[in-house]
Formats: C-alpha cells, sequence, structure tokens
C-alpha cells in the first residue's frame, strides 16, 4: 500500500505497558487509513480516464504539503527541515514519484481489487530487498514465502500467458515502493518522520509541477473537486498513519493492511458494479498468508498482539 502507504518505512520499537491501553485506537487508526488509501485509489480511478497521470500526483503531493509543512516547522521552525542525505531524499522521492505514476496510471485501466491483491506484494519485497541491500538475514522459510508470493502475483499479472500491461505498471510500482522503503530505512536513522514526508511532498509537487505546461487539463468545478480529494485522502492517509504509530509498534499494525482488499472490493461493487473474480480473491489471500507469516517470522507480531490484548483485557 502506498499513501502512500509506508508502515515499513517507520522505526519499529517494542510494545510498551504505556501502548497496551491504547492498543484497539492505533488498531482503529490504521484501518482508517488504509480506507483514507482505498478512498484516494478510488478517485485516482475516476480521473484517469480524463486528465494526465502528472496533474494527479500534482494533486496528491500539494494539497497536503501546507499542513505538513506548518507540522515540520511547528516543532523546531525552519531549521526542522535541515536534513544531512538530500541525496538520499532525492533518491527516495524520485522512486516515490514513478511509482505513483505508475500506480495511478495502472489503476485506470484495473479493478481496485486487482490492484489491490498486486499491491499485497509490497511487503515481500521489502523482505527481499532488505536481504539483498541492506544485507539482513532472512531465512529459507521466509524466502520460500516470497517466491510463493511472487509466482501468484506473475499468474495475476499474466494470466494465460498474456501479460496484462496494467497489471504490470502496478506490480512495477510495488517494486519501486519496495526501494523506496529501503531508502526510507536508512533516512530515518538521522531524519524523521515528519521531514522525510515533507520532502516526500516537497519533491513530488516540484517535479509534477514541471510537467503541467504540457500536459495541464483545466477541469470543471466537480473535477476540481475530485482532484482535490486525492490529495486530502493522501494527506489523511498520511496523518492517521503518523497517529497509529505513536500508539501501537508499528511491527503490530503492518498486517492490517492487507484490510485494503476489503475496502477495494467495497468501491469495486458499489462504484463501478463489479464483482471482484474469484482468482483475484484467492491470490490476495495467498499473498496475505506469506506476508502475514513473513510478518510473525519476522516480528512475532501476532504472539505481541495477543500478549497486548490479554494484558488490556
Amino acid at each position: 500500500m502506498q499513501t502512500s502507504h509506508p508502515i515499513d518505512s517507520l522505526p519499529l520499537k517494542a510494545i510498551t505497558a504505556e501502548e497496551q491501553p491504547r492498543l484497539g485506537l492505533g488498531i482503529a487508526l490504521m484501518l482508517v487509513c488504509v480506507g483514507f488509501f482505498a478512498a484516494m485509489s478510488a478517485t485516482v480511478k475516476f480521473l484517469a480516464a480524463d486528465y494526465s497521470t502528472w496533474q494527479i500526483v500534482l494533486f496528491r503531493n500539494m494539497v497536503p504539503l501546507p499542513v505538513i509543512f506548518l507540522i515540520v516547522v511547528s516543532m523546531g521552525g525552519l531549521a526542522a527541515l535541515r536534513t544531512r542525505q538530500p541525496g538520499k531524499h532525492l533518491l527516495r522521492n524520485g522512486m516515490s514519484l514513478v511509482s505513483h505514476l505508475l500506480l495511478f496510471h495502472g489503476l485506470g485501466f484495473l479493478a481496485l481489487a486487482d490492484a489491490s491483491a498486486i499491491q499485497f506484494m509490497s511487503p515481500l519485497m521489502v523482505t527481499a530487498l532488505s536481504a539483498l541491500i541492506l544485507k539482513e538475514k532472512v531465512g529459507p522459510r521466509r524466502w520460500f514465502a516470497v517466491f510463493a508470493g511472487f509466482c501468484v502475483v506473475v499468474l495475476m499479472v499474466a494470466p494465460s500467458g498474456n501479460v496484462q500491461w496494467a497489471s504490470l505498471m502496478v506490480l512495477a510500482s510495488t517494486v519501486l515502493y519496495g526501494l523506496m522503503v529501503i531508502t526510507t530505512r536508512v533516512l530515518s536513522r538521522t531524519d524523521s518522520a515528519s521531514v522525510i514526508f515533507f520532502y516526500l511532498s516537497f519533491i513530488g509537487t516540484l517535479a509534477s509541477a514541471v510537467a503541467m505546461p504540457f500536459v495541464w487539463v483545466t477541469p470543471p468545478l466537480e473535477d476540481l473537486g475530485l482532484l482535490f480529494l486525492v490529495g486530502v485522502f493522501g494527506g489523511l492517509a498520511q496523518f492517521t498513519l503518523v497517529s497509529a504509530v505513536r500508539l501501537v509498534a508499528p511491527s503490530i499494525l503492518a498486517p492490517f493492511e492487507y484490510t485494503l482488499i476489503i475496502w477495494a472490493v467495497g468501491f469495486d461493487v458499489v462504484l463501478w458494479h463489479v464483482n471482484p473474480a474469484a482468482a483475484t480473491l484467492i491470490g490476495a489471500t495467498i499473498i496475505a498468508m506469506a506476508g502475514l507469516y513473513i510478518a510473525q517470522r519476522e516480528s512475532q507480531f501476532a504472539t505481541r498482539l495477543w500478549a497486548a490484548m490479554c494484558a488490556r483485557f
């Protein structure tokens, strides 16, 4: 999920006694975060046929930028915007920009449930890239889970041997997102999450604004409202994500990203009267199971969640 949805981009922390009473609220905020991301994706799908992806990405980054700027400055003035790793910010946000362009374009041609199922590959991709780039230890069982998830995605991208280019674009977006998460893990050693989010929106706004003379289409008032909603939903997804991880450890919250398929199926049925294909639901289930297995192996999230719930109730 790209909020863009990155629970993996935030540093892990252990559950504390203070977190246990706030467990329910943190999980609720995470579920709302996923809902905002799904709403953003649905709005993008509405707009994709009539507007350039660059224009949609502009509003996605530009609308929440003033709020993020005020939050960062309120935490330490303009000095709070300083970073020791400007090059890595450019790299990360360049990958984020291309990832959004690919995702938003692909959404115009896919059911939300199909796109969401492919995006479930994200945690598996992060696991693989962490081993290959950051040299983190990944055991054979987790590698098998990554391989199994990848095989399912290949079947979803290329059913009957024919590659669906829109699905391939969403898959490429997911790969770039995984690389972005790895870069974020490096950035988080020196920069706060709010600073990382600020540069994400700032650089994304500047880069997409450069393309406007070539792709801009003046929208009617109704469509202008939808374009602003893309930014509002994206900004709210970021806000609820940050609020959730302030209450509960990110490793506990990450598996709740898989509720995205529920939102996606709901939007498909209600807005486009499209029922999900059985293959999509089966594939999403297999990939989610692989991701949950990896989450359990890496962070013992199920064990820790159960312990926290027992301590609360």
